[in-house]
């Protein structure tokens, strides 16, 4: 076990039965590797099956965060896509945090950048409880990860609360339990640690420990993150799936962090939203 998992070791949360998830320290410390880039592109992929239509879910986040001079800057987007089109987008331009729903043409506008030459102490914390306040649906994970590994306190929270995570064993094809078509297959030098729900919700991470050239231990890489869910609506199931992959120091364009400007959205409907919640 690396230092950084025997540190977190104390904060270890307690399943059902009683004892400590010892599986944590391991995806705690994989997300914490997330936030030490300062450019983050979360990529959401996967689809829902209703009543025999499948339908493509797309969530996009991209994340910059400079602490480095006197003034700090954090910007943030995400775009959630519905069947291939854009439904949602969010803005945080470093002052400034904007939703604007395309579905109802409503926007929303709320500061966390604060006034003057001075950023507020809650700077990241505001825009972190924005971002989690506004996401929905799969959007929803993404905030949830960006959240927990920007928060100052890094800290995990089970995304299973109660339930006991699972170390697949290495070498032995491991089918999820809630969907029989997806397959996991852990090596020496990739680790998967599942939530076993069923039969509603199977959550999985993986975890790929990587070498560092200068003789440090490795350090916990998180590859991925896993959703398979089932819900009964009515007579009728509907079949989630997404996958959540991280990719640090990505280079964005441009167009990346800009609101819209007011030609952009004439015509739509501003609304004021409910004070963000600060739940994990």
């Amino acid at each position: 076990m690396t230092f950084l998992a025997l540190a977190l070791s104390a904060s270890l949360q307690v399943g059902r039965n009683g004892l400590p998830d010892l599986n944590e320290p391991m995806i705690q410390s994989a997300i914490a590797q997330v936030a030490t880039s300062e450019t983050l592109f979360l990529q959401l992929t996967g689809n829902t099956t209703f009543k025999g239509k499948t339908i493509p879910i797309v969530s996009n986040l991209s994340w910059s965060i400079d602490l480095s001079g006197a003034k700090p800057l954090i910007q943030v987007e995400l775009q959630e896509f519905s069947n291939s089109v854009l439904a949602v987008r969010m803005v945080g331009d470093g002052e400034t945090f904007y939703t604007y729903d395309f579905r109802s043409h409503e926007f929303s506008t709320t500061s966390y950048g604060g006034y003057g030459d001075t950023r507020p102490k809650s700077y990241q914390s505001d825009i972190l409880n924005h971002v989690n306040w506004a996401a929905k649906g799969p959007s929803a994970f993404v905030a949830k990860l960006t959240r927990q590994a920007f928060n100052q306190a890094n800290t995990y929270i089970s995304w299973m609360p109660g339930v006991q995570s699972l170390n697949l064993m290495e070498g032995v094809p491991y089918r999820d339990p809630v969907n029989g078509n997806v397959t996991y297959m852990p090596t020496a030098s990739d680790f998967y640690y599942l939530y076993d729900g069923s039969p509603k919700r199977s959550i999985v991470f993986e975890v790929v420990p990587q070498t560092q050239s200068n003789g440090n231990p490795p350090i916990n890489v998180l590859g991925g993150v896993f959703l398979n869910q089932i819900d009964q609506l009515g007579q009728d199931k509907k079949y989630t799936q997404w996958k959540i992959v991280p990719y640090s120091g990505f280079t964005f364009s441009v167009d990346v962090f800009k609101p819209y400007s007011a030609a952009q959205i004439q015509g739509w409907r501003q609304v004021i939203g409910p004070k963000p919640v600060t739940n994990n």
